[in-house]
């Protein structure tokens, strides 16, 4: 019944909010773990666009900072575009590492979902009164 399937999708859902707000911190030591494993091995890694694309965007270098890349960091580090470490002017380097900027980032990519989650939850918590309220108060056709 449609009252039956309603009460399974707000168990879900509630089910699905819980479950990011508990695992928010795990996921987020899993991700930083993967990218700081990824740095170690960026010159022997034959997919180094990840890499680039979070340092471009998120304007950082390395896990730690461009020392994570010994003496030739790539040419992401650097805020001019298709610029080699080397010819890159020194404002333009990115010094910082990128581990704060992704906790952050994910953080809050976390707090949306769980904030979308919770919305959709408190949706159909309403919808589910609204049509309790409604059918309760409403008179059968067959005694008008």
């Amino acid at each position: 019944s449609r009252w039956y399937q309603r009460r399974v999708r707000v168990l879900v859902e509630l089910v699905v909010l819980i479950y990011v707000l508990a695992s928010e911190k795990s996921t987020t030591k899993i991700a930083l773990e993967m990218f700081e494993e990824h740095i170690d091995n960026y010159y022997n890694n034959t997919d180094q666009n990840a890499i680039n694309a979070i340092q471009s965007s998120l304007e950082c270098c390395g896990y730690n900072g461009p020392q994570d890349f010994g003496g030739s960091p790539p040419e992401s580090c650097c805020g001019v575009e298709d610029t080699p470490w080397t010819d890159c002017p020194v404002g333009a380097r990115y010094k910082d590492g990128c581990e704060e900027k992704m906790k952050a980032f994910i953080d809050g990519a976390q707090d949306l979902i769980a904030a979308v989650l919770g919305f959709a939850l408190l949706l159909n918590i309403v919808s589910i009164a609204s049509a309790c309220y409604i059918k309760r108060n409403t008179v059968p056709y067959d005694k008008m």
